[in-house]
């Protein structure tokens, strides 16, 4: 994998299995997260996580529909996030609840325009950060988000996301995080 793909995993947040709470790695020393709900709008949660001086903002949504089978698939989730110390805003990330088929792309459709995600393990990222912007703009002026991805297996899993609520939690990351 390309040496700027792993840097921009490094520099994505995750957040674990418990919806919304982000593991954020912070140095050795530092003081331990606080996070903070910023609040809810349509399908969308927006919350905000602090350690030390570092501060993200992020926001994310569960899909409203999935299709396609995969044994003990856990939680799947899409997220937007800004991380202004490091200069990284609207990162877009997929959780997928499962293996993607190494070396295959996720494919993002939002209002008949087709966007591509990298894949590493259960995780998805828009190539570059212009890339994320304009996926950020489509996601703003959108209904509907439609993800397809391939298993490890190659079984081919969809996944449709409300984007109802979107621009609102977007607004309150923004501000939080003064971008």
């Amino acid at each position: 994998m390309h040496s700027l793909f792993k840097s921009r995993i490094k520099k994505t947040c995750y957040i674990s299995s418990g919806f919304f709470v982000l593991a954020f790695i912070v140095g050795a020393g530092q003081a331990s997260a606080q996070s903070v709900l910023l609040g809810s709008n349509g399908a969308w949660e927006a919350s905000m996580e602090k350690a030390g001086s570092k501060q993200v903002c992020f926001m994310g949504s569960e899909p409203i529909k999935k299709v396609g089978k995969i044994k003990s698939r856990a939680r799947s989730y899409l997220m937007v996030a800004h991380r202004p110390q490091e200069k990284s805003l609207n990162v877009v990330s997929y959780r997928s609840g499962y293996d993607f088929k190494p070396g295959s792309e996720v494919k993002i459709v939002i209002a008949k325009k087709t966007y591509k995600l990298f894949t590493d393990d259960g995780y998805a990222f828009a190539y570059d950060s212009k890339s994320d912007g304009l996926l950020v703009k489509a996601m703003i002026k959108g209904n509907r988000l439609i993800l397809t991805g391939k298993s490890k297996n190659n079984k081919t899993i969809t996944d449709t996301y409300s984007l109802k609520g979107f621009s609102a939690a977007y607004k309150r990351i923004s501000k939080a995080c003064k971008v």
